[in-house]
């Protein structure tokens, strides 16, 4: 009798391991890799581009420890984020394209997720199955499973017509992050992202307050100094006083 069972469960097990190994591993898109820099992706050949050769609609914004590459693919708006000391981290794509967001015939907001939004939202969950969990924002460190959080039960309805507020539904490889929310797409590279949380991390506040009393104390003692090499001509306008 075991011998029996064993041979109808094991063959369900296989098949459920098999089922779970033909999941592909979420890849930076556009043929883009972790760690490029930003001349690097601008040379990705799947941008769009004038008859020049340039990058179109393309604008760079940055900050201390980050810089972003905006640019256009097949229309859509395509954001690069790069982080000080690692490179390329994350890609946002939105999925509406850029001149459909700006032309009033498209007006119909429900037409226009049901022609633009809808379709990428199920395209990612057929390739990649069900979520791990969802999340309040996209690079989130910490996402809750689907049947924990307070979203509608997961189903193709949820996808359609995006069932999940202002969240993220949730895929975690092996390398890399696929966030899928109501507007756009991000990937994101796990090491890239431990990266950028480190750097964006806030410093302890008793640090903050000892630092900022050295550098007072350093400055006070430059004042003393500075005007302690004044004092003699200092003096000397004071002689025709006295």
């Amino acid at each position: 009798m075991w011998r029996c069972l064993m041979g109808l469960v094991l063959p369900v097990l296989l098949a459920s391991l098999t089922v779970a190994e033909t999941v592909p591993e979420p890849q930076p898109p556009l043929g883009a890799s972790w760690r490029m820099s930003v001349e690097q992706v601008r040379e990705l050949a799947q941008l769009d581009r004038s008859p020049a050769g340039d990058l179109r609609r393309s604008h760079v914004v940055r900050t201390n420890s980050r810089t972003e590459l905006v640019a256009r693919w097949q229309d859509r708006a395509v954001s690069f984020l790069f982080v000080r000391g690692f490179g390329l981290y994350a890609v946002g794509i939105e999925m509406v394209p850029w001149t459909v967001q700006h032309t009033i015939t498209e007006a119909d907001l429900v037409l226009r997720e049901l022609t633009y939004n809808a379709p990428v939202r199920l395209a990612v969950a057929d390739k990649y199955g069900r979520p791990h969990g969802i999340g309040a924002v996209w690079s989130a460190q910490e996402i809750l499973p689907l049947a924990e959080s307070r979203s509608d039960p997961y189903s193709r309805s949820s996808l359609i017509d995006w069932g999940y507020d202002r969240r993220w539904l949730i895929w975690r490889g092996q390398t890399t992050q696929l966030a899928l929310g109501g507007q756009s797409v991000w990937y994101a590279g796990r090491d890239g992202l431990a990266h950028h949380w480190r750097l964006e991390q806030p410093e302890d506040a008793g640090d903050l307050i000892e630092q900022a009393e050295a550098e007072e104390d350093a400055a006070r003692r430059q004042r003393l100094e500075a005007a302690r090499q004044q004092l003699p001509s200092q003096a000397r306008q004071f002689e025709q006083f006295f």
